[in-house]
């Protein structure tokens, strides 16, 4: 009887959540500031901003493909957007921001990758060692360019070595380079897997129209997926379209 009345107690709590989550909030446009993202906002947004528009060029096929650096035109689409929702009053944002703490989930693949070298280069043993100037100028133009950090680990093998950025990076181009340099096996984007396969952890994807972008959020616990769907329009006004939760046992529940 205890648990039957928890259970009630629980899905009664997930339904006020999500009752009053997509309430219309008022247009924000008309103000000259709309659009400009606060500096609370971006320090909380601007990593999956850049993971945003990276993901953007490629889905797109966007000629900045080629750029090793993220377009900042590209990132401020996926910010504004993000931004919008931050400060935006309808109720589904304290979730998405203080209850759940949403952000991308895959922000891996875009500061960290290895390089294989033929360790007979003189360049390749100073870079073993850590060192930043390795004597091969096109090896220490690309690690100064683009703040690399190569790092010594007990475990790197002498042939193998990973670096690191210290902004997030459009690594493939950087790659491409470094396959090129005389003395280089091959060169990896260090992969690593971050959400739980059965659902844990959250994210977030936006995909651009002509007057609007929409903007979703997940987050799931393993046992209950949550969902929050916005449309941040080109005034920076936002409308919460629906939120929902699916129970892996039942059928979405949707609120419009």
């Amino acid at each position: 009887m205890k648990q039957f009345r928890g259970s009630i107690k629980y899905f009664i709590w997930i339904f006020l959540i999500l009752i009053s989550a997509c309430k219309k909030d008022p247009p924000i446009g008309i103000y000259s500031n709309a659009c400009t993202p606060s500096n609370e906002a971006k320090i909380f947004y601007l990593k999956d901003a850049k993971c945003l528009a990276l993901q953007s060029i490629w889905k797109t096929h966007s000629p900045d493909t080629n750029s090793i650096v993220i377009p900042e035109a590209q990132v401020n689409i996926a910010l504004n957007a993000l931004a919008a929702i931050y400060k935006s009053t309808i109720p589904a944002r304290d979730s998405i921001v203080n209850l759940y703490n949403i952000h991308v989930s895959l922000q891996v693949g875009m500061r960290s990758f290895f390089i294989a070298f033929d360790t007979s280069y003189s360049w390749t043993k100073e870079l073993r060692k850590g060192n930043k100037v390795t004597g091969n100028a096109n090896v220490d133009s690309l690690i100064k360019k683009y703040q690399l950090e190569p790092i010594v680990s007990s475990w790197s093998q002498d042939y193998y070595m990973t670096i690191e950025s210290k902004d997030y990076l459009n690594l493939k181009p950087l790659l491409d380079l470094f396959s090129n340099i005389k003395g280089v096996k091959y060169a990896e984007i260090n992969r690593i897997y971050t959400p739980d396969a059965i659902g844990y952890g959250s994210n977030i994807s936006t995909t651009s129209f002509e007057n609007y972008t929409l903007v979703k959020y997940f987050f799931g616990n393993g046992n209950t997926y949550y969902y929050w769907d916005f449309k941040v329009y080109n005034d920076c006004s936002v409308d919460c379209v629906k939120s929902y939760y699916e129970n892996v046992l039942n059928e979405p529940f949707i609120i419009k």
